[in-house]
């Protein structure tokens, strides 16, 4: 729903196109219940779907390596009278490098 791209912008220094927009939660949930035969795991995304709004995204893509290169999702959430936002951002720092844990 509602995309908006903006091309011409920067992310520390890399060339980026921005893409920004809201996902149709409801109907990706269809989808994923759709795509496998989720038994329980299809009712609880049912019963999940009630709950949350649509997710608000902005993508930043690399103009040079097209790899995203940072990015924050939004997904506000509702259940017994409370509401909730939860949210993601991304930021990419390096490729083709190992992954090292604490």
């Amino acid at each position: 729903k509602r995309v908006d791209v903006a091309e011409g912008r920067n992310v520390n220094g890399e060339p980026a196109t921005r893409i920004a927009g809201v996902v149709d939660t409801a109907c990706a949930f269809q989808a994923i219940s759709r795509v496998a035969s989720l038994g329980q795991a299809g009712a609880d995304l049912d019963q999940l779907r009630e709950h949350v709004g649509d997710a608000r995204a902005t993508l930043f893509v690399s103009d040079r390596s097209h790899l995203l290169v940072a990015g924050v999702i939004s997904l506000e959430m509702e259940a017994d009278g409370q509401k909730m936002t939860f949210e993601v951002s991304y930021r990419l720092t390096g490729t083709n490098e190992p992954v090292r844990f604490p």
